[in-house]
């Protein structure tokens, strides 16, 4: 196996021992995932995630390449997921990323999530983890990749 491959397993494998780790554990409702582009989301942002009492939903930004949509969409699946199971809300998310994008000064394409102040730091960062080696997986190119997200 490729240490990439290898690498990605772990990150994984992680992902899914935090699930038994979480306060959230014994949830025993159906997983329910999806993962929709669109043209247009509640505010300035390549993906969104939404807990619903249905599932999880994640909304992609429309972009030039589908890889694109996907890692995001990735992106998004694990962070929400990793905040589900350390009992961050979406509330809690929605606010931090709100008041962010308020504070935010002409030419700053940061992410919320990168800010040590978010609740969702940690997650966020395990998450871009991910993102990075998928992209590599798919033969993306990482700055491209990276321009057009932020532009979102």
């Amino acid at each position: 196996m490729k240490l990439r491959e290898t690498a990605l397993a772990a990150a994984l494998a992680l992902v899914a021992t935090s699930a038994n780790a979480g306060p959230h554990h014994r949830d025993h409702r159906p997983l329910k995932i999806v993962i929709e582009t669109v043209d247009h989301q509640r505010y300035p942002t390549a993906g969104d995630w939404q807990l619903k009492p249905d599932g999880l939903h994640i909304f992609v930004s429309r972009m030039s390449d589908q890889r694109y949509e996907f890692l995001v969409g990735m992106h998004e699946a694990i962070e929400a997921y990793l905040c589900k199971q350390a009992g961050i809300s979406q509330v809690a998310v929605d606010r931090f990323d709100r008041a962010y994008e308020r504070r935010r000064k002409p030419g700053d394409d940061s992410e919320p999530g990168e800010d040590p102040n978010a609740p969702y730091h940690k997650e966020h960062k395990f998450a871009s983890r991910v993102e990075r080696m998928l992209a590599g997986q798919l033969g993306v190119n990482w700055r491209a990749y990276d321009r057009e997200v932020s532009s979102k």
